[in-house]
C-alpha cells in the first residue's frame, strides 16, 4: 500500500478527510515471503564540513518490504543551497516485481542543470540506473551512470565514463564519477552506486576544506529472507508536500521533502536522519530546515518503531499561516507478550492561523475553515492496534488561488509508525 492510501486508512479512523500524495512505503500486510529488499534514490547531498550547513537527500524515494509488486518516485522542481549547489529538475523511482522465477528490484534517479561551486563542475545531465535480480540464492547486480555535457576545467572526461573514475585537480578537489561498489552473499546483493562524489581540498566561497557533495546516490539490496525475524517493522516521516493535482489536472507538484522510510528489518536501533537546509516555494510554502528520523529494532518477540519530523520557519500562503517550529513524532511499540503501544504527538511554537494564536495543547484534529480561502487541520493524530499516525498540518484549498485549483493540498509535517507481526 503506498504512502497516500496508508495514511490516509489510518486518519480515517479519527475522522479526518485527509489525503497523503504520491510515493510508497514499506509493503506489509501480505504473508510471509522468501525475498525482501531495500532500495532508494536521490538527487544530492551536501555537507560543508566544520559549519552548520547540511543538505540530505534531495527528492529522495525509497521501497522496502517483502511485497511484489511496490514503486515509489519523487520529484523536485530545482534545489539550491548557495554558493555550493544548484540543481535544475530531479526525478528518482524505484520497482520491485517478481519474475518468473525469482524477483527483480530496480533504482533510478535522474538529475538536470548541474552547477557545482559556482561553474566548478557543470553537467546539462545526469542519469543513474540501479538493477538487480534475484533467483533463489542466485544475484546479479549493476549499476551505470550517464553523463551529459560534463565540464571541469582542465580535465577531459570520457563520454562513456567507467566504474569508479577518479579525477584530482591538485589543490583544489578530488572527485569519483560512477563510483559502484557490490557486494554479493550466497542469499543476496547489494549494490551502491553515486554519480559523483566531490571532496574539497581547499575553501572555495561557502563550502570549507572537506566539504562534500555528492551526486545521485542510490543503493539496492535483495535477499532471501526465508529465516527473517517474525515481526517486521515500518514507517516514514517527510517535512512537506504540495499536490496541485485535481481531477487529472496537474498545476504544481511538490515531492516529500527530507524524507525517511524506516526498513522492514529496522535500523539495527540506529538512528537514520534526512535533512533539507530549506524550501522555498513562495508564496505556496516556505521552510526553514528540516529534519526527519527514523528509528527502528526488531527482534523474535520485541520491537519498536519511531518516525519524527521537526521544521522551522514555516509560511504558509503568503502569511496564512505561520509557526516558529512544529514538530511531530509517531510511536509503536511490542512487548515480549505480543502487546503494542501505539502513540503520537505534535508540538507548536508559535503557530498563527489567519491571524488567530493557537494553543500549545490545541486538540488534535481541530479543524479552522479560513472563509473564502480553505480549510485547514491542525494536529492530525490517528492509531490502529498497530500504527500510529500524526501530521502537523493539512490545508486544501476552497477556492483557486496562487495557482493552486480548488482542492490542491498542503501538508506540513508527517510521520507514521507502525509494527507487523508476520
Amino acid at each position: 500500500m503506498n504512502k497516500k492510501n496508508r495514511l490516509v486508512a489510518v486518519l480515517a479512523t479519527a475522522g479526518v478527510a485527509a489525503s497523503i500524495v504520491t510515493g510508497t512505503t514499506s509493503a506489509h500486510g501480505a504473508p510471509a515471503i522468501p525475498y525482501s529488499y531495500y532500495a532508494s534514490a536521490s538527487g544530492s547531498s551536501v555537507n560543508l564540513l566544520g559549519s552548520k550547513v547540511v543538505s540530505g537527500p534531495t527528492s529522495q524515494s525509497t521501497v522496502s518490504g517483502d511485497k511484489f509488486p511496490n514503486t515509489s518516485s519523487n520529484s523536485l522542481a530545482s534545489a539550491k543551497v548557495n554558493g555550493v549547489l544548484t540543481l535544475g529538475a530531479i526525478t528518482t523511482s524505484e520497482s520491485a516485481t517478481r519474475t518468473a522465477t525469482g524477483v527483480k528490484v530496480d533504482s533510478a534517479g535522474e538529475t538536470a542543470g548541474v552547477n557545482l561551486l559556482s561553474g566548478l563542475v557543470t553537467i546539462d545531465a545526469v542519469k543513474t540506473n540501479v538493477s538487480t535480480t534475484l533467483v533463489g540464492s542466485t544475484s546479479t547486480g549493476t549499476a551505470k551512470t550517464t553523463f551529459v555535457g560534463i565540464h571541469i576545467p582542465g580535465v577531459t572526461i570520457p563520454v562513456d565514463v567507467p566504474e569508479n573514475f577518479n579525477v584530482t585537480i591538485p589543490g583544489v578537489l578530488s572527485l569519483t564519477l560512477n563510483a559502484v561498489q557490490k557486494t554479493t552473499t550466497p542469499g543476496g546483493v547489494l549494490v551502491q552506486t553515486q554519480a559523483l562524489d566531490l571532496t574539497l581540498l581547499k575553501p572555495r566561497g561557502n563550502a570549507p576544506l572537506g566539504s562534500e557533495i555528492v551526486l545521485n546516490p542510490a543503493e539496492v539490496g535483495v535477499a532471501n529472507t526465508t529465516k527473517t525475524n517474525p515481526v517486521q517493522i515500518g514507517g516514514f516521516a517527510y517535512g512537506s508536500q504540495i499536490d496541485g493535482t485535481v481531477t487529472g489536472v496537474a498545476k504544481i507538484h511538490s515531492g516529500m521533502t527530507a524524507e525517511v522510510v524506516i526498513p522492514g528489518s529496522g535500523t539495527g536501533g540506529q538512528t537514520i536522519v534526512n535533512s533539507t537546509a530549506a524550501v522555498n516555494a513562495a508564496p505556496i510554502i516556505s521552510l526553514g530546515a528540516i529534519e526527519s528520523t527514523g528509528t527502528g529494532s526488531t527482534s523474535t518477540t520485541v520491537a519498536s518503531s519511531q518516525t519524527t519530523y521537526e521544521l522551522a520557519r514555516l509560511n504558509v500562503l503568503n502569511g496564512l499561516i505561520k509557526a516558529d517550529a512544529i514538530k511531530g513524532t509517531a510511536t509503536v511499540t511490542r512487548a515480549a507478550d505480543g502487546t503494542l503501544i501505539p502513540t503520537a504527538s505534535t508540538t507548536f511554537i508559535n503557530l498563527v492561523v489567519a491571524g488567530i494564536k493557537i494553543p500549545l495543547n490545541v486538540s488534535p484534529n481541530t479543524v479552522i475553515n479560513v472563509a473564502g480561502l480553505a480549510t485547514v487541520t491542525i494536529n492530525q493524530q490517528a492509531f490502529l492496534s498497530n500504527t500510529a499516525a500524526v501530521r502537523g498540518i493539512d490545508i486544501k484549498l476552497t477556492v483557486a488561488k496562487y495557482g493552486l485549483p480548488i482542492g490542491a493540498e498542503i501538508e506540513v509535517g508527517a510521520a507514521l509508525a507502525d509494527i507487523i507481526a508476520t
